[in-house]
């Protein structure tokens, strides 16, 4: 046999092994219940796993074939793989979406095409090349941009500690989820900076929800909130606090730091004290270098009813 055809079938042959494995490691790979970060780069790797399955639909391309027919051929054996790969999911009970068809087919377009404008097989001017090549890492770019933007909150979230929330923080939306709330950015005026102001609405818990916030209170003392109640009327509260091991368990009521209080009218700083935090759960201490989350919030009754949360913040 002559030794560029069996260099040629090798090629082919590794080709076709890398990409059937990293078909498997998209299939049954699972991400470890770790936070947001690491749940934004499961979703990522969709892009980077793509775009290398592409890169080995590239390689493995008959050489020999038209540009026209190669080009098809490596579109279409992209998407159908893609599409398989997200039907396959949904017998094994997994999360099939078409987020990840489209992180797919993004990886998939941007590897590719920095691979073709490097392939001699594929013959183009100058400028065809850098187009190619620009265009690739533009998609890759944009693929990418959740990873980068959660990346840059984490950096954020750390360089602000004892201040767990700031409102006015270009990425604190990243941490921050409400629930049956309108939430609106207010400026504190002469105090400076900005709060958060609350509108409870008509639905179960309305509340503000703060997750993957700085993990690790050991060094300190106490969590301080402070509120505003800004009518002339007691408002009841609720503050609750968990960590990773009820976030990821089975979330008991018991299983985590529960507080009712009542706002009075005027401004309150509710100081808690981290070992009363650390005993909140019934059956064990709660772990509080791996702080999961806090979450200040009503009841239905009080809908219509509003607050203020000026900071949130460790002592």
């Amino acid at each position: 046999m002559d030794e560029r055809v069996l260099k040629r079938r090798i090629q082919i042959a590794v080709s076709v092994s890398i990409a059937a494995v990293l078909l498997l490691v998209i299939q049954f790979g699972r991400p470890s219940p770790s936070g947001l970060w690491m749940s934004t780069l499961y979703e990522s790797m969709h892009v980077l796993l793509f775009g290398l399955i592409a890169l080995c639909v590239v390689v493995a391309t008959p050489h020999h074939w038209k540009r026209r027919r190669r080009l098809a051929f490596m579109i279409g054996a992209v998407f159908a793989l893609s599409l398989l790969s997200e039907a396959a999911q949904i017998p094994l009970d997994r999360d099939a979406s078409l987020d990840d068809l489209i992180a797919d087919w993004l990886g998939a377009a941007g590897f590719a095409s920095i691979a073709i404008a490097f392939a001699k097989s594929f013959r183009m001017s100058g400028a065809a090349r850098t187009a190619l090549v620009a265009g690739g890492i533009a998609v890759l770019a944009w693929a990418l941009l959740p990873l980068a933007k959660v990346s840059a909150a984490y950096i954020e979230r750390n360089q602000a500690v004892p201040e767990l929330v700031v409102f006015d923080a270009r990425y604190n939306s990243t941490f921050m989820r409400t629930q049956n709330v309108t939430l609106t950015k207010q400026s504190r005026g002469s105090a400076g900076g900005v709060s958060a102001h609350v509108r409870l609405e008509d639905g179960p818990w309305p509340g503000v929800i703060l997750r993957d916030l700085y993990p690790d209170w050991t060094d300190y003392e106490a969590l301080v909130i402070e509120l505003q109640n800004p009518e002339a009327i007691l408002l009841n509260l609720n503050v609750r606090v968990d960590d990773d091991e009820h976030r990821f368990g089975e979330q008991r009521y018991s299983d985590r730091y529960n507080l009712r209080f009542e706002l009075e009218p005027g401004t309150k700083m509710l100081r808690i004290p981290i070992s009363d935090i650390a005993d909140g759960p019934a059956t064990r201490k709660m772990d509080v270098s791996s702080i999961d989350g806090v979450i200040i919030f009503g009841v239905r009754k009080d809908a219509g009813r509003t607050f203020l949360i000026h900071s949130i913040r460790l002592e």
